[in-house]
């Protein structure tokens, strides 16, 4: 990554002309612009539509959360991680986190012994 700290905080990190600069365009057209870019790219590629760049932001969502949390509690993370998906409550970023398997339960089947469960039936 170039250095960022001489760029305008206001500015885009990503515009047409390059890394941190103005622009003044709808937020759908920005969206257009570099989702066409990208789809230049899968052509090239011939990549189908499991890859889309929404799946590029779902696996650096996870990588994010997962990196986040080995330092942080949950609720931290999630509150930074709002900020960065645009989700406006936590139960629906915990949603999202679930839908991308970003945030699984850890796993308790070690708690059922086998041998216990014929004894709790009878």
């Amino acid at each position: 990554m170039p250095d960022l700290s001489k760029k305008h905080k206001d500015h885009f990190l990503f515009t047409p002309q390059g890394i941190g600069g103005e622009w003044t365009a709808s937020e759908n057209d920005k969206r257009n612009y570099f989702s066409n870019r990208f789809k230049k790219v899968k052509d090239h590629f011939g990549l189908g539509t499991d890859y889309g760049l929404y799946s590029f932001r779902h696996t650096f969502i996870t990588k994010l959360y997962r990196e986040m949390a080995k330092n942080e509690s949950p609720m931290v993370v999630k509150s930074k991680l709002m900020l960065i998906t645009g989700h406006s409550t936590i139960t629906a970023l915990d949603k999202y986190l679930r839908d991308i398997d970003a945030a699984l339960p850890d796993d308790y089947s070690h708690l059922f012994d086998s041998t216990n469960k014929d004894k709790d039936k009878t």
